[in-house]
This record gives structure tokens, C-alpha cells and sequence, in this order.
């Protein structure tokens, strides 16, 4: 005997599949959930929107020890180090500088120009193409850098561009910090600016090695974003093979990896 189809049974039957394709649906979105979009969205995010709780990033600890090591650069070397800057490229040989050698073409430290580009493998399948441009004279500079992220799966893109002016300060001949003010952009899924500070640190103890160190610090949005770049350079008249690691940091979120690139100079 055929069993007859009555109406609430097929009713029955959509309902079911309607439900099932519900989870599959949320189960995908949450699957193709990109770490470049989480980035984003944690690194610009307003803190009032999202919930805290007792593991947050920053701590006075953290700000304390900043302040502390901010001051005591401040102090040491904001005059004396900008005027060896200026006495370096100029060259006029004085009486409180004469330990000082004269800048040369070429040489990493203060440069009239200087262009950086770095291919990194970043977090999971997230690769970074980095461009920095530096131009100036003695101890004042500006810097342009422009990080552009994809992702492979699923795929998705992101740029942080930064935007500073630097004061260049000199130790000596082989050692340099600069203190940079500018503003930074992530552009993504949105379009989020904020102000950034760095404080970039330059050894380059001869003309064939050199340790360079480039923090900043972002706030947009009410949030945090430290960006961390040690690397090494090894110089060879006008260029140089770079290799190093970046971290790149929200709270919760991060975007680490080696590099390794190119640099030219003038």
C-alpha cells in the first residue's frame, strides 16, 4: 500500500532542511573568518564597544616603564644628539666635535634618502610586501611607510600606512635614535587613521654590519597597535640585505613573521 504525502508532512521536511542549511550557512562564515579581517577589527575597534576582562594588553606596568625610558633618552640626547646630526652632514670641523667623522655617501645612518622593501611571511597564511621611503638633512626627516597584507584563504587584504616626521639625533658616529610624530592608517574591509609615535634606534658599529630596531606605536579608535621591527642589515657601499622579524600587535591580535628585503641609500 503507498503510503499518501500529506501537507504538514512536506511542511515538516522544509522546516528541517530550512534549519540544517541555517547551520551549515553559520558554520561556513565562521570558518572563513579571516585573521587579516579579526586584525583589523580588533585593532580598530573602540575599546567602550567591547567587553574587558583581566587579560587586557597594556598595563600600568607597561606605560610606566615607556615613560621611564622615553624621559631618560629625552634627556641624554635631544640637543646634543640633533646638533651632531647637523654637524655630521654639514662638516665644518669644531672644537666639541672633533671625534666626529663626516657622514658618507652610502652610509645608513641620517641619510639624504634611503628606500626600504621587504617581503615577509607573516601569521598563518598572511604574506606582507613593506615599502619605506626616508629623506632629510642632519636631524630633520620624514618617513612614509606602507605595508600591504594579503591573505590566501579565505582571501583578503590590508594596509598599514605610516606617516611621520623625524627629529634624527646622532651618538657619536656609529649610533642613532630618532623620535618620529605622524599618523597611522589601516585600510581594509573600513578605513580607520589615528596618531602614531616611533622611536626607531640605528647601530651600525662599521660599514659592513648594522642592528637596527623600529618600534611605534599607533592609537586609533581608542586602541593600541604596537608595531616591533628588529633586523640586521649587511652593507655593501650604497645597498644592503636586510633580514629580520616584525610584530605587528592589536590586544588580541597579531600579525608576526621574518622578512627579508633590500635597502638603498644615499
Amino acid at each position: 500500500m503507498i503510503k499518501k504525502i500529506r501537507p504538514y508532512h512536506i511542511w515538516d521536511a522544509c522546516r528541517h532542511a530550512i534549519l540544517v542549511l541555517a547551520c551549515l550557512l553559520c558554520f561556513s562564515q565562521s570558518a572563513l573568518s579571516s585573521d587579516l579581517g579579526d586584525f583589523e577589527q580588533d585593532a580598530t575597534t573602540d575599546e567602550t564597544d567591547k567587553k574587558t576582562g583581566d587579560n587586557d594588553y597594556y598595563n600600568d606596568s607597561d606605560h610606566g616603564f615607556l615613560d621611564s625610558f622615553f624621559y631618560a633618552v629625552f634627556d641624554f640626547a635631544l640637543v646634543g644628539g640633533g646638533e651632531t646630526s647637523w654637524q655630521r652632514v654639514k662638516w665644518t670641523q669644531e672644537e666639541d666635535f672633533v671625534s666626529l667623522k663626516p657622514r658618507q655617501p652610502g652610509e645608513a645612518l641620517i641619510p639624504f634618502f634611503r628606500f626600504d622593501s621587504e617581503y615577509q611571511n607573516a601569521t598563518g597564511d598572511v604574506y606582507a610586501y613593506d615599502f619605506r621611503v626616508e629623506g632629510g638633512y642632519g636631524p630633520i626627516g620624514l618617513q612614509v611607510r606602507d605595508t600591504h597584507y594579503e591573505e590566501k584563504d579565505p582571501p583578503d587584504k590590508l594596509d598599514y600606512l605610516q606617516i611621520y616626521g623625524l627629529y634624527r639625533m646622532s651618538l657619536g658616529n656609529y649610533v642613532e635614535i630618532d623620535f618620529g610624530l605622524g599618523a597611522s592608517t589601516l585600510k581594509g574591509e573600513e578605513h580607520n587613521s589615528g596618531g602614531s609615535f616611533t622611536m626607531p634606534i640605528l647601530v651600525h658599529p662599521n660599514r659592513f654590519i648594522g642592528i637596527e630596531l623600529r618600534p611605534a606605536w599607533t592609537y586609533i579608535n581608542g586602541r593600541y597597535l604596537d608595531d616591533w621591527d628588529l633586523g640586521m642589515d649587511f652593507d655593501y657601499r650604497y645597498a644592503a640585505l636586510r633580514i629580520g622579524y616584525r610584530w605587528v600587535h592589536s590586544e588580541h591580535e597579531g600579525l608576526d613573521g621574518p622578512y627579508v628585503g633590500i635597502s638603498f641609500r644615499i
